[in-house]
């Protein structure tokens, strides 16, 4: 879990410092660009402010009255003496003025120079039609200026000359421009044949670095080629924003390139990456701790819970203590993990309850290879009614019913109706077919008894382990049906039959067989109605299903629809439901509910552990006044000082639920006391709940160390 931890870390780290560091290298190079093109206009302002100032004192020069005279005059060597005063004056390079013709009449940096024909250039040109003006030039191969040329006239006249004074961008002035820009400057000019050649830079010197910057401009004039561009030289990456000057007429002559290196733009990336490698080693670290208890309260647990499955699964049956006397909570310390923990705990449970079955059927003599649900004599203690005539009872084994159902074999009859084991012959499977009665019998009139609108419940949405799941409901030939998955095994009440009583162990696994199934029908507010102990199946694998559900809560359902009171009617004649199982508050008329249904589970259980039900075999209308005379009040508190139920507000003071040693197997006295709470004949002091009765029998059978 630390590796894994690790790695996604560490691989979360690299993906974000590489696109971070992607996407801020290109802000940064964004960021730079942007400061580049403002210190090329900062740089151009800066050029421009210098022209201003350098044709600003020539103007005010030429407007002495004795300069005037001297050029108007013509009189060269006095106008030579003036170039030399202009030049100091100026603080300019080199000043030459010409006549009004645009001939050159002397120059500071060459007095002997005289005649030479300037009109043509547009800088003398525009001066002479009365404008100032300005621009670059370039002298020989390696040296750039700036000109301003000032037309020399008489107050509202014609120029009859021009002065021209000019600056030299040297190294000094690209100092200048650098600190003021905070920017490397170099400016380069073109040669007669166009070739780029340094003027002047900020740069140290360095002429190789120089010289790069220079080869990185355009190769024929500086308005070719991208204005941003970038030069790799010794290791590092420069960025460069290149711009051009021009002469007068608009002619390129030079230009001038502002750069910076580019890893200067990325300085600021790297307290972020420190900031994210400080990140990382915190999370490793925490993942490393978050590992370590993850592997305590997770890792240990789940490990033991997969052995003890895994035993389940190879050997049948669970190791004894196999999770130790720790309580659940206390052992896994979270609600997922104990959830995980009691799921384990049930499958352990369900694996040795099945075993437990399996081995009670195995041991009979009676049950082997052909094992099937019999049919057996109805006896005095079961108080089952004998059918009446219907339709149900036309049809016998070896017929086909609904054109679908091939009847095998007769199963059993009773007050629902005629079961057989019957071949689907749409499905290709075994199935249990049980036929309902619809007509009342001659001997019980027209319209006393609501069997004549018993119908079968619709298909349940429920699916258990424990519950026999209905397959198909409907009606043909005139017989309502209901068609359920058959059952490899023989009923409760046959195996009661054949031997009676049963040891605690097996009447522990039954029980919670039972309420397992109960709890999932009442999960969705389905009540059973019907618990007998033939309504109890145990298969050949030891699985115990309960069947039958659903019917009798549909036929009081339709009993009292029938009478238009939400208070169900009594079924007369007892016809739907055992009496002897039955809770005392249903037999006056009372709902079906989950307390009736556990009270009809406790009966069943009674008989599993003496081998009869709590009223013996007595004659039915004998059970039927004794459950009804427990109602009285006397009886009741009777009942109350004998068995000691505990009600919903005195379970807080004593529990009813007695806790067993670890390793140690049920008394039947414990088992008997538990069930005396589920019978009590008051539901508001009767266990009604049927997880909270699982619970109860989980607690009592502690079998082997497997059950907390």
């Amino acid at each position: 879990m630390f590796t894994g931890t690790a790695a996604l870390v560490l691989l979360l780290l690299a993906m974000v410092l590489a696109l971070g560091t992607v996407g801020a290298r290109r802000a940064a190079r964004n960021a730079a660009r942007q400061s580049l093109e403002q210190s090329a206009d900062l740089v151009a302002q800066l050029l421009a402010g210098r022209g201003r100032s350098l044709g600003g004192g020539a103007r005010v020069f030429v407007q002495g009255p004795y300069f005037r005279t001297l050029v108007a005059e013509r009189r060269r060597d006095d106008i030579l003496d003036q170039t030399f005063e202009a030049a100091e004056q100026l603080e300019a390079s080199w000043v030459f003025i010409t006549d009004d013709n645009g001939n050159l009449i002397a120059k500071s940096d060459e007095p002997s120079a005289f005649g030479e024909p300037m009109a043509r250039v547009p800088l003398v040109s525009g001066a002479l039609r009365g404008q100032v003006t300005t621009g670059f030039g370039g002298s020989g191969d390696s040296v750039l200026f700036q000109a301003t040329a000032v037309p020399i006239a008489a107050p509202g006249g014609m120029p009859f000359g021009v002065l021209v004074a000019t600056r030299v961008l040297d190294s000094l002035a690209a100092a200048d421009i650098a600190l003021a820009t905070n920017q490397a400057v170099l400016f380069f000019v073109l040669d007669a044949e166009g070739r780029k050649r340094m003027a002047a830079t900020s740069l140290a010197s360095d002429t190789a670095l120089r010289r790069a910057v220079v080869q990185a401009v355009s190769p024929t004039a500086p308005a070719a080629g991208r204005a941003h561009q970038e030069v790799e030289f010794d290791g590092r990456t420069w960025m460069l924003h290149r711009s051009t000057l021009a002469t007068a007429g608009g002619t390129p002559v030079g230009g001038y390139v502002v750069l910076r290196l580019a890893d200067d733009a990325l300085v600021s990336l790297e307290p972020v990456r420190r900031s994210l490698l400080l990140a990382a080693i915190l999370g490793l670290l925490g993942a490393l701790i978050a590992a370590r208890l993850t592997s305590r309260a997770v890792v240990h647990p789940v490990a033991a819970m997969t052995q003890l499955v895994r035993h389940v699964v190879e050997q049948g049956g669970a190791p004894a203590n196999p999770l130790g006397s720790t309580p659940t909570g206390a052992l896994y310390g979270s609600a997922e993990l104990s959830a995980l923990a009691d799921a384990v705990d049930s499958l352990v449970v369900e694996s040795n309850d099945q075993d437990t079955v399996r081995a009670l059927l195995a041991a009979h003599p009676m049950i082997g290879a052909e094992l099937t649900m019999k049919p057996r004599a109805t006896t005095a203690r079961t108080l089952a009614f004998r059918p009446t005539a219907s339709r149900a009872t036309a049809w016998a084994p070896g017929m086909l019913f609904a054109q679908r159902y091939r009847l095998d074999e007769e199963l059993g009859r009773g007050e629902l109706g005629i079961s057989f084991r019957a071949r689907d012959t749409a499905r290709g499977q075994v199935v249990a077919l049980r036929l309902l009665p619809t007509e009342p019998s001659a001997a019980e009139g027209t319209a006393a008894s609501p069997r004549g609108d018993m119908v079968a419940p619709p298909r349940p949405a429920v699916v258990h382990r424990h519950l026999v799941q209905t397959l198909d409901v409907g009606e043909a030939d005139g017989v309502r049906f209901v068609s359920v998955e058959f059952v490899d095994g023989l009923s409760l009440a046959d195996l009661l039959q054949l031997r009676g009583a049963l040891d605690t162990c097996a009447v522990a696994a039954i029980a919670r067989a039972m309420l397992r199934g109960v709890a999932a029908l009442h999960a969705h507010d389905i009540t059973h109605a019907n618990i007998t102990t033939r309504s109890v199946l145990l298969s050949r694998a030891g699985v115990v299903k309960l069947g039958d559900y659903g019917i009798t809560r549909r036929a009081r359902r339709q009993a009292r629809e029938a009478a238009g009171s939400d208070t169900a009617p009594a079924i007369t004649g007892g016809r739907v439901g055992a009496p002897e199982y039955m809770a005392p508050e249903l037999l006056i008329g009372g709902m079906p509910s989950a307390k009736a249904d556990l009270y009809s589970i406790g009966v069943v259980l009674h008989e599993c552990l003496i081998g009869t039900t709590p009223f013996g075999s007595r004659s039915p209308i004998e059970v039927l006044g004794s459950k009804l005379g427990s109602l009285t009040p006397r009886a009741a508190a009777s009942m109350a000082s004998e068995h000691e139920p505990v009600s919903e507000s005195r379970r807080s003071e004593r529990s009813p639920l007695p806790v067993r040693t670890p390793g140690a197997a049920p008394r039947p006295s414990e088992l008997l006391s538990l069930v005396q709470y589920m019978i009590h004949p008051d539901p508001d002091r009767r266990l009604g709940v049927a997880t909270e009765a699982l619970a109860a029998w989980v607690r009592v059978g502690h079998l082997s160390g497997v059950l907390r």
